[in-house]
């Protein structure tokens, strides 16, 4: 759940990673490899949404998993969009988060991209909170024996990281 004290951790690992050398500013190139990735990813999710559905195979939690994956490659595709690099193996899908809360949501980034919005704050807001609840869920339901996912599950997964892609590549738009 996205909070203060969630956003102050985020924010010591990000000054962390940078005076450690695996977050840094440099020509970001592969922002269009991140972003295909993420549409993929959606790509995969659906059909295999729509497999389950009909009953031809269990796929709720490789839903889940290609949801997740959506959201994390279009944080990594706005990063490398305005030059943030990363670097080193250890914990790459926290110090994605950590870089993207850092640049786009206490930047005010993200919530700016949104402007046209009723409330842009609750939006941007939203649209993380979801993004950190989506890896807590794939991390439980792919690690913790005896979880399964079920159909509503993967339905929120969908869904949640559908509106994560848009949002985030119209603020990566914004920024170009």
């Amino acid at each position: 759940m996205l909070d203060e004290r969630r956003i102050r951790e985020a924010e010591r690992r990000v000054r962390r990673a940078i005076a450690e050398g695996r977050l840094r500013h440099g020509e970001g190139r592969y922002a269009c490899f991140f972003f295909k990735n993420a549409e993929n990813a959606l790509d995969c999710a659906a059909l295999l949404l729509r497999k389950t559905e009909e009953g031809v195979l269990d796929g709720s939690l490789w839903v889940v998993n290609a949801s997740y994956y959506a959201m994390f490659f279009a944080a990594r595709g706005a990063l490398e969009n305005v030059d943030v690099l990363l670097s080193g193996e250890e914990s790459r899908h926290l110090l994605v988060i950590d870089a993207f809360l850092h640049h786009f949501f206490v930047s005010g980034v993200l919530e700016r991209s949104l402007s046209g919005s009723r409330d842009a704050h609750a939006l941007a807001f939203q649209l993380v909170d979801e993004y950190l609840a989506e890896r807590s869920k794939r991390h439980a339901l792919t690690y913790e024996l005896g979880r399964e996912a079920m159909l509503a599950n993967a339905r929120t997964s969908l869904e949640r990281a559908r509106r994560f892609v848009e949002n985030v590549r119209a603020a990566r738009s914004g920024n170009a």
